[in-house]
Formats: structure tokens, C-alpha cells, sequence
């Protein structure tokens, strides 16, 4: 321990440090399923920064890991499926790749450009932001509790595969939410 500089960071966990139940708080926006840059009434700021942007659907899931396999315990509402998979890289961050039933929302906008006031006899346009069924990961910065001991991810990011690239022919992972989670190292 340094005293100039406090003491030093705790390493981060080993994949055994990762194995247990883990418990989740995941807070679902979805992906546009039209470019946002060209959607006029479609909302600005998809993932929720500081309570900005739209609102997010919650879900708790219970998951639990062992041996690189993933068993979804339980999920409210029913979001996720297992089996999975989870890895841990040497820098602490844990991915957990799972499949999900899918998650659909749709945004109505009411007025026009030239009637502000509107109502819901005027409605215009909606936007949809959805995380199609199939593949999904978890994917976040794992870090140990001082006082308990228990490994948590304070905020991760949830990622689904989205086309990319000239006429869709590639995919990238498209940021579709946030998480937070943490173990109490049982294996039980």
C-alpha cells in the first residue's frame, strides 16, 4: 500500500470469483428498427443517461453460473432463456451470452409539425425499438465488495447483434440496455 496514493485496486476476480447466483436489475430500451437519424418523431437518446432519453422497461432475472455454463433460475417477465454460456477475460470483464424470447415497444407520437397541441385524435407516426428473439449478451466490468467479499457488475450493458455494413452483410453488437448484479458466491 502506498500511502501517497492510497491503497492499491482489487485485482479483479478470477472466473471462479464469477460462479454462483447472481442476481439482476436489467433495464430494457431496445434497438430502432429504423435508422434514428431519419425517424422525425422517434425519440433522441435511446439508452438512459442520468434519467434523460426514454424510459426503460425493467426485468429481474436470477442466473446461475458454474463451470463456464449459465442456468437461467428465474426471469421477471419472461425474457430470458438458458442455457448460456459466460466468459471472464483477464482484465475482470464478464460476458454472458444467452437467448432471449424478444422485446418489442412502440413509441406514438401525437400533433403535427403544425399543430403542437395535437391530441389522440391526431396521432402521426410511432417509432418501434425492439431486441429481436435470439442471441443477447451481458456484458460488464466486474468488481469485489470490500465488506462482503461478493463480486458485482455495477453497470454493464446489454447487447444484441444488429446488421452493419454495406447492405447488412456484417454485424456489430448494438448497445439495447443496461444492467447491475451481484453474487453471494453460493453455488447452491
Amino acid at each position: 500500500e502506498d500511502p501517497f496514493r492510497g491503497p492499491a485496486p482489487a485485482a479483479p476476480p478470477a472466473a471462479a470469483g464469477v460462479e454462483g447466483t447472481w442476481r439482476l436489475d436489467l433495464e430494457l430500451v431496445g434497438v430502432p428498427t429504423k435508422d434514428p437519424s431519419n425517424d422525425l418523431y422517434g425519440p433522441r437518446v435511446r439508452i438512459r443517461d442520468e434519467n434523460r432519453g426514454i424510459s426503460a422497461e425493467p426485468c429481474a432475472a436470477t442466473l446461475r453460473l458454474a463451470a463456464g455454463a449459465v442456468e437461467v433460475v428465474a426471469c421477471e417477465p419472461d425474457f430470458l432463456e438458458g442455457p448460456g454460456t459466460y466468459t471472464v477475460s483477464s482484465d475482470g470483464r464478464l460476458a454472458v451470452t444467452l437467448s432471449t424470447e424478444g422485446f418489442r415497444r412502440t413509441f406514438t407520437t401525437t400533433g403535427s409539425l403544425q399543430s403542437v397541441f395535437g391530441g389522440e385524435s391526431t396521432k402521426r407516426t410511432s417509432s418501434v425499438y425492439e431486441i429481436p428473439a435470439g442471441p443477447i449478451v451481458l456484458a460488464g466490468a466486474t468488481d469485489l465488495l470490500p465488506s462482503s467479499g461478493d463480486t458485482f457488475v455495477r453497470e454493464g450493458t446489454v447487447l444484441v447483434p444488429e446488421a452493419a455494413g454495406l447492405f447488412g452483410a456484417g454485424t456489430r453488437a448494438a448497445p439495447a440496455g443496461s444492467f447491475s448484479g451481484r453474487t453471494s458466491g453460493a453455488t447452491s
